[in-house]
């Protein structure tokens, strides 16, 4: 109604009503099994028992509100680096945990001692169903904003699929979650924001280990270090 109000003699405008119903089951038809990392692959829910990749290791996703199917770069380029550092943690933290595929990947990497937290309440409904099909109940859940959450102890790892500007606010606070010696990675960085990123964690004991792209999007693997040894890199 708004783009009739600027009379553009080119431009055809069409309303289409949708019901609620349509817009969270209308994008499933697109979404088929795939490999998200190099030993893991996704299936959508409705084809549990259906389909069977041959080698990988499947993890069944559904969703209607929370984000997170793998399909786009932020989450596809975080669980590949979750997945280099298998064996090397088991403790793991997932904020911004939307359907809970992250966390899911650090089960499959044998983490023993898995939580997943994200703000809203409706995410972390569907992560717990997700968590129950995946036989990963075990997983800790809670809803909380990461912002405001106090750090009661640290993990081996510690995982953050969000935006940049959440990333650069939330950096101390990250940084703090991870044990010395262990792994933060992070992921939602857009290329045309990295320098802001960048300049928000040079001064945090972390060393970068790994940055990977893919469509415009970057995630990064740090590894923390003792504050004391001031051995802080990122190119």
């Amino acid at each position: 109604i708004k783009l009739s109000t600027f009379h553009l003699p080119d431009v055809a405008v069409t309303i289409k009503r949708l019901l609620k119903k349509d817009w969270l089951t209308k994008w499933k038809k697109e979404f088929k099994p795939f490999f998200l990392t190099k030993n893991i692959g996704v299936v959508p829910m409705w084809l549990k028992g259906k389909y069977v990749f041959r080698k990988h290791k499947p993890i069944y996703i559904d969703t209607n509100v929370a984000f997170g199917t793998g399909l786009h770069a932020t989450t596809r380029l975080l669980a590949q680096l979750v997945e280099r550092c298998q064996g090397h943690f088991k403790s793991f933290l997932d904020v911004g945990t939307g359907t809970g595929i992250l966390a899911m990947v650090a089960s499959k990497c044998n983490a023993a001692d898995v939580t997943a937290i994200d703000v809203s309440s409706e995410c972390i409904k569907v992560a717990r169903s997700n968590f129950y099909e995946n036989e990963c109940s075990f997983i800790k859940t809670k809803t909380a904003d990461a912002h405001k959450i106090k750090i009661k102890r640290q993990y081996d790892f510690v995982c953050a699929n969000i935006t940049t500007q959440d990333l650069i606010r939330m950096a101390g606070k990250l940084c703090g979650l991870v044990k010395p010696e262990k792994y933060l990675a992070v992921s939602g960085i857009s290329v045309c924001n990295y320098d802001a990123f960048r300049n928000a964690y040079v001064q945090y004991p972390l060393r970068c280990v790994k940055i990977t792209k893919g469509e415009d999007w970057m995630a990064i693997l740090f590894r923390k270090y003792h504050e004391n040894l001031n051995s802080i890199v990122i190119p």
